[in-house]
């Protein structure tokens, strides 16, 4: 059977179909097993880590961010996440991973390797193993079964490290007890909020205003910004126009016989259309783009040629090295095109992923740092919001510190005319009523005693500057424990696991030669 099981295999389908049995793969972020090819990004023990199976692995990431976080996935949260830096610590863990459990001498036989694949849902009809839907799947996605049997070996073989590692962990009743009462004592305190809002009348002068901007002029520094406009050829607006027959069909299955080897042209026929339309269609969008393209190099400037052929232009706002805000679904690679033209230069026509585009660039702003008088309104409003900032913190201080001196809150609410508030009873894992999910307000509120009534200091939260004061504790209910216990179990469990395969990991990482291309970091 393993024989039928090599010729299509893809990553991110496996992890589909593969859903059940290697779900613990995905949690520990383990990537696809795919054979090296291609340039070199990393060396791991002596074994590459190869171009292709890192954009694989970068863009299964970026699918899974996406998936995850829809249209609001931009550059700027691709920064941040550092999914680049991700997606290579994924592929180093993963050799590291395979490497450990070939020194340890775990293998998977042909038979467990069967097994586990005739065990897959997604390949069973009425709960048996459909030959023919196995390779029907594999075929549909353009899978090598080879690959395939890889990455199922890789997942196997990490599975069973993993069990060697972590099988004999346990989480015992007292471990449990205690984070039960760490998790369920609550505490009641009394605040006082000081809003930097609250402070009006702040009429800073001239002289203050400038001494803001020369302070803080690098944060007003603009970046250089281009407005362009431009012709963009959509092939998805061709479709219509292509003209796929029966013959073209069949002329493409019969050039394409290992392809189709297990499909008929009956069942292949509406891929085969698709993947035509698609061709053909991107054929027709270039044809316009370099009859327009054409026309310019001849002498014609692009609004004459565009509005000749009632093709639309559009045009930008201004806009940075990051790409236009809206309108570009590929932005990097537009901004990278329009950066690269002279001030009313027409680009050559460029392929972006979604269309072909002709760019002109029509207005340059070099950025830098600008005139006071460009952004005074700016400044005057950042140095407002910083002197209420300091009033608020100011009284906030002198507040607390009046209470540690031994003065009543009631004279001290009545000196600023604030108004002394309560939280009610709260747990460590749980938003403070009427504050929120303020983490530095709990940790400090839970410090506190009969004893320690007052924190060390004022704290920030969202809203301004809080003192807090300790009211009353209640202890956990120790009758919930046993409701709760294997729950508590359980989840101690899963984090003494993580705990444990992280440390392990990182002896192994910090054990192993690992070198990362020159050229990949100063690409990344």
């Amino acid at each position: 059977m393993l024989r039928l099981m090599r010729d299509y295999a893809s990553s991110w389908l496996i992890k589909v179909i593969l859903g059940a049995i290697v779900i613990v793969f995905v949690f520990w972020g383990v990537g696809s097993f795919r054979a090296q090819r291609g340039g070199r990004v990393a060396l791991v023990n002596g074994e590459s880590i190869t171009m292709e199976e890192y954009k694989e692995e970068y863009n299964n990431l970026i699918e899974q961010f996406r998936q995850k976080f829809g249209n609001r996935l931009d550059d700027k949260m691709i920064q941040m996440f550092q999914i680049k830096n991700q997606a290579l610590n994924r592929l180093i863990d993963q050799k590291l991973l395979l490497q450990e459990a070939v020194k340890l001498n775990f293998r998977v036989s042909d038979e467990e390797l069967a097994a586990s694949i005739r065990g897959i849902k997604a390949f069973q009809t009425s709960g048996v193993f459909d030959k023919r839907l196995y390779r029907s799947i594999l075929n549909r996605y353009g899978l090598t079964p080879e690959q395939f049997e890889v990455n199922q070996k890789g997942f196997m073989l990490i599975e069973k490290l993993r069990s060697f590692l972590l099988g004999n962990l346990k989480v015992s009743d007292g471990e449990a007890m205690e984070w039960f009462k760490w998790a369920n004592a609550s505490v009641n305190i009394d605040y006082i909020l000081f809003e930097p809002g609250r402070y009006k009348n702040i009429d800073p002068s001239a002289e203050e205003i400038k001494t803001f901007f020369v302070d803080h002029k690098e944060s007003y520094k603009t970046e250089p910004m281009i407005k362009v406009r431009f012709l963009r050829f959509d092939p998805d607006n061709y479709r219509a126009k292509a003209n796929i027959s029966d013959k073209k069909i069949q002329d493409y299955y019969e050039a394409h016989q290992e392809e189709f080897k297990i499909v008929s042209i009956d069942e292949a026929k509406k891929g085969i259309r698709k993947k035509l339309i698609d061709e053909e269609a991107k054929t027709l969008a270039y044809e316009d783009a370099e009859s327009v393209f054409d026309t310019i190099f001849e002498g014609d400037d692009l609004v004459k040629a565009s509005n000749e052929r009632k093709f639309k232009l559009q045009t930008t706002d201004f806009f940075t090295v990051k790409g236009p805000d809206k309108g570009i679904k590929n932005r990097e690679k537009f901004a990278s095109a329009a950066f690269n033209l002279s001030a009313m230069e027409i680009s050559d026509i460029q392929d972006l992923g979604d269309g072909y585009y002709i760019l002109q660039v029509i207005e340059k702003n070099p950025g830098g740092i600008p005139e006071l008088k460009d952004v005074q309104e700016k400044v005057i409003a950042a140095l407002i919001k910083e002197k209420q900032d300091e009033k608020a913190s100011g009284d906030a201080n002198e507040f607390l510190s009046g209470l540690k001196k031994g003065k009543l809150m009631s004279a001290q609410c009545a000196k600023y005319g604030l108004k002394l508030s309560g939280t009610g009873f709260f747990k460590r894992n749980e938003s403070v009523p009427d504050i929120g999910l303020e983490r530095e307000i709990i940790e400090s509120a839970f410090k506190l005693s009969n004893k320690i009534k007052l924190p060390e200091k004022i704290i920030k939260g969202e809203k301004g500057y809080y003192v807090i004061s300790f009211k009353e504790r209640k202890e956990a209910d120790p009758e919930g424990f046993v409701k709760e216990k294997a729950n508590i179990k359980e989840g101690l469990l899963r984090q003494k696991r993580i705990k444990t395969f992280d440390e392990w990991l990182t002896q192994i990482r910090n054990k192993s030669n690992i070198s990362i291309e020159k050229d990949f970091l100063k690409q990344s």
